[in-house]
Formats: structure tokens, sequence, C-alpha cells
């Protein structure tokens, strides 16, 4: 790892994005400003860090663009550093300060205008680990695509997260069959039986959560790898 190599593909980026990043930024404030929070943050912010993601290597779309960052003098190793940095540390971290700012603004704005009682910061509750942690899969999945695939790289990521994302269902719905047909001791108290015999109310998801946290978990660094090995063929 050369950080010499990793600054200047960070300069590299914010001289040529920087002010269309200023720009989206300014966009998600006013957005924000004016949209219900649960809406914003379930799917525009979302939608936003992931594509953002599959940007860190469009220039493969274009075959003299790919060449030329090919060209750049610095290892694999250092480019994925460099988009690791870019995509699940720097966007994530301005996006939610961002986010944060202006939504308090609006409070404050409420409060000063529309004699709102007090400051709300519920909105801040979806703003936990298993939010960032399904973004960050899906983040290396967007990279692994974008390099992955040469033309029409977009439509065919956003295809794969569909398939992704329906894998995830069928292994949770197998999963829940599991537990409600295997009648023992260890999954009694998962769940809370009326006098049918049906499931009510599922007491506790942790089964659940914990399963796909460390699918995510998996999927995470496998999708580095993959990155990883389909860069360096590129190079090559």
């Amino acid at each position: 790892m050369n950080v010499q190599n990793i600054k200047y593909l960070l300069q590299k980026h914010f001289i040529e994005n920087g002010k269309k990043e200023l720009s989206a930024f300014a966009i998600l404030f006013v957005v924000s400003f004016c949209v219900p929070e649960s809406s914003l943050i379930l799917v525009f912010i979302p939608l936003y860090l992931i594509f953002y993601s599959v940007g860190s290597f469009r220039v493969f779309s274009d075959s003299n663009k790919g060449m030329n960052y090919l060209m750049i003098p610095a290892s694999t190793k250092d480019k994925l550093i460099a988009a690791g940095i870019l995509n699940h540390l720097y966007i994530s971290l301005a996006v939610t300060i961002v986010y944060i700012v202006s939504i308090l603004a609006r409070q404050l704005f409420n409060i000063l205008v529309l004699s709102q009682t007090a400051m709300d910061y519920s909105f801040l509750y979806p703003l936990n680990f298993d939010f960032y942690l399904t973004i960050i899969a899906f983040q290396t999945m967007g990279m692994f695509g974008a390099i992955y695939f040469k033309k029409n790289a977009l439509l065919k990521i956003a295809g794969s997260f569909i398939v992704v994302t329906m894998i995830f269902a069928i292994i949770d719905l197998i999963l829940f069959f599991i537990l409600v047909r295997t009648n023992t001791d260890v999954y009694t108290n998962l769940f809370a039986y009326n006098l049918m015999g049906n499931v009510t109310e599922l007491t506790t998801s942790i089964v659940f959560k914990w399963f796909d946290t460390i699918l995510t978990l998996i999927f995470i660094p496998l999708f580095w790898v993959l990155s990883y090995f389909r860069l360096r063929e590129t190079e090559v």
C-alpha cells in the first residue's frame, strides 16, 4: 500500500467531481428539508450511496477513459483502497451529516415559525449499524459490477441487486419455515402460538437478524476480493 498513490487518487477524484458532489449535497439538503424523514431514509439516501459506488469505476464504460485510468501509476490495491475510502467513509459520512443538519434546520424553523414544541430526534433511529452495513454490502456489489460489466453496467447492476435481494428473501423464508416446523425446546421461545397452533407474533427476530448480518458480513469481503481480482485482470 502506497499512501502517496492513494492520496493522489483521492485528490484526482475531488478535482474532477468536487463541484458535482457539492451540488448533490445542496440538492440533498433541500430535499431532506422538505420531504418526510422516513421517505428520505428508506429510498433516496440508500439509492444515492449505492449508485455513487457504481460511479467509482464508471470509467470502464468508455474504453479511452478506462485505459487512462489503468495507466495511473498506482497498484490495484491502492485503487481499491481509494475507492473504499470514497464509498464507505467519505460519501456515507458526508451524506449523513448533510441529512442531519438539514433535518435539525427544519425542526428549528418549525420551532421558530410554526410553534413546534421541541426538537425531535427520532429521525436518527434508522441510522443504525444494520442500515449502513446493508448499504456497504450493496456498495461493494456496485463497485464489482462497475468493473465487471463494461456496457449497460447500471442496468445490469440493478438487476443483480434485485436477484441478491430475492435470494436473501428466499433464504429468510426457508429459515422461517424450518423454525416453525421444528417444534423443539430450542425454538419454543422464538414464537408465540395461539390456540390453533399458528404463529401469531414473532417474540424475537434475533435469529433472522443475526443470520442476515452474518450473510452480509460474508458478502462484503467476498465482493472486495472479486473486485480486486477483476480489476487486476483488467489491468493485465
